[in-house]
C-alpha cells in the first residue's frame, strides 16, 4: 500500500484502520483548514464570500428542484441521460431475479461503468439510436450496452465476473465505445487495464467476492454484518 519502506515502518498496524476511515479525512480536512486560515499553505480562504457562496448554491436548488427532492448525482443519474430511464429498463429485465442477484447484478455494472469513466476527450461521442451522448452521460450508457451484451462476463452473459474481466480486451472496449480515427477516446490502454485488474483483485479475494464477482461484495458485507450496514462498513471491505 505504501511506496516507501520508511513511511511503512513508521506506521503502526493499529493506525491503517483510522488512516482509512471517514473520520481521517473530516480531521485532516480541519487541519487543512486551520492551516489556510494562518496562512500556511497554499491555499487562500476568503471567510466573506462563504455565507454569498452558499446562498447562491441554495438558490440554484430551489431554481432547479423546488420540491428540493434532489436526484443523487450518481452513476445511476447518468444511466437516465436523454430521458431514458435505463435502470427501470434493467431492473425489469432482471425482475425473476432473487434480490441477492438483482443486487449483485446492479453492483456488477454500476462498479465497472464507474471504472471506465474518466475524461473521454473533446471529440468522443456514442450513438444510441438517433441519441448522441458525450462525455461522462456518454461513457455510462456505453459502458451499460457492454455490461448487458456480456462483454464483462466469461460466458457472455449480463454479469461481471473475474474470468471475464481479466480477460477484457481494449479491443472490445473499442468496439462498445465506437472508437474509431474520427471518434477518437483518450485512455483506452488504460480502462483495460482497470478492468482487468479489477479481476485480477476479485480472483485474489475470495473473502470479499465470495462468488468471484465484484457485485458479491454484498455477500460479504451481508454476511458480516446483516442486512443492514453503514457506508464506514463499506469502506472497509473495498480497502480491505
Amino acid at each position: 500500500m505504501f511506496k516507501g519502506e520508511n513511511l511503512k515502518n513508521s506506521i503502526k498496524e493499529r493506525d491503517i484502520p483510522y488512516l482509512l476511515s471517514p473520520m481521517a479525512v473530516r480531521e485532516t480536512t480541519k487541519k487543512i483548514w486551520d492551516l489556510s486560515l494562518s496562512g500556511e499553505t497554499h491555499f487562500k480562504i476568503n471567510k466573506e464570500k462563504i455565507i454569498p457562496c452558499s446562498d447562491y448554491v441554495v438558490d440554484v436548488i430551489k431554481n432547479n428542484y423546488p420540491d428540493l427532492n434532489i436526484p443523487f448525482h450518481s452513476r445511476w443519474g447518468h444511466f437516465k441521460i436523454g430521458g431514458i430511464d435505463r435502470e427501470a429498463q434493467f431492473s425489469t429485465s432482471l425482475a425473476t431475479r432473487d434480490p441477492m442477484e438483482l443486487a449483485r447484478t446492479k453492483l456488477d455494472l454500476v462498479i465497472t461503468s464507474v471504472l471506465l469513466d474518466a475524461g473521454a476527450g473533446k471529440t468522443w461521442k456514442y450513438q444510441e439510436g438517433e441519441n448522441t451522448f458525450t462525455r461522462s452521460e456518454g461513457l455510462a450508457v456505453a459502458s451499460y450496452h457492454l455490461f448487458k451484451n456480456g462483454d464483462f462476463s466469461h460466458d457472455g452473459s449480463a454479469i461481471a465476473d473475474a474470468k471475464g474481466l481479466m480477460s477484457f480486451s481494449s479491443e472490445k472496449l473499442e468496439k462498445g465505445f465506437q472508437v474509431s480515427e474520427e471518434n477518437p477516446l483518450i485512455g483506452i490502454e488504460g480502462r483495460t487495464t482497470l478492468l482487468q485488474k479489477l479481476g485480477d483483485t476479485v480472483l485474489e479475494n475470495k473473502e470479499i467476492f465470495p462468488k468471484g464477482r465484484p457485485g458479491s461484495i454484498i455477500d460479504y458485507l451481508c454476511q458480516k454484518h446483516g442486512k443492514s450496514f453503514k457506508v464506514r462498513d463499506i469502506l472497509d471491505a473495498v480497502f480491505k
